[in-house]
């Protein structure tokens, strides 16, 4: 598969020019912490759970590389997905240069509607539907605009929030909103989405007919 990609970089650190407080927030408003992140990520705050593995591990092999947590009692809205997340190596933070990867690992918010309203990422309700679903989601479109520059060193936990507002013929839009701990946003991420057959990505790959000389 081809694929084009335009760059644009700057230095956040030095970057001039206007600003306006928008006083913008996610509507619906995010699901607080009912503590804090350290409680969250020691079990302790009953809003939110951590989701010991995603469905589809085998499928999905990048989601090992994180831990997350989701609001106990329920998503926002059926299209919507509320989410903490930090990397699975205590050493490791998220930095600006991975942010790449945390707006492109998300629970694949079409399955909710696929299993007719079951949420696989419930982090306390098993499921009533097998995990394995025949689908896959390649990426047509990704936009990645980085609004604040993290530390150095980097951040233990970011918040998330996806959104999706058109599912239909196959194609669908993804809205990742990260925000920090103290609510300021981090990045925006859009995305255009396939709903194709898992097939098309777990089936041996075709080799091409030998050239005839």
């Amino acid at each position: 598969m081809d694929a084009l990609r335009y760059f644009t970089n700057t230095n956040l650190a030095t970057e001039e020019g206007v600003s306006f407080n928008t006083n913008w927030s996610p509507h619906p408003k995010r699901v607080p912490l009912s503590s804090t992140l350290p409680a969250l990520e020691a079990g302790q705050d009953p809003s939110w759970a951590e989701l010991p593995s995603w469905p589809n591990t085998k499928f999905r092999k990048a989601t090992g590389q994180i831990r997350s947590w989701f609001p106990t009692a329920g998503q926002p809205a059926q299209n919507i997905y509320d989410e903490w997340m930090c990397l699975r190596d205590p050493t490791e933070r998220w930095t600006n240069e991975k942010l790449g990867f945390l707006v492109d690992l998300f629970p694949q918010i079409c399955e909710v509607f696929i299993l007719n309203g079951v949420d696989q990422y419930h982090p306390t309700l098993a499921p009533t539907e097998p995990k394995h679903l025949p689908y896959w989601y390649p990426t047509l479109l990704l936009n990645l605009d980085i609004k604040k520059a993290l530390p150095a060193e980097g951040v233990k936990f970011l918040f998330t929030r996806l959104q999706t507002k058109v599912i239909k013929n196959g194609r669908y839009d993804l809205e990742v909103v990260v925000m920090d701990e103290g609510g300021d946003v981090v990045a925006l991420s859009h995305h255009v989405c396939f709903i194709v057959g898992a097939e098309r990505n777990t089936s041996a790959r075709r080799k091409p007919d030998a050239v005839k000389l």
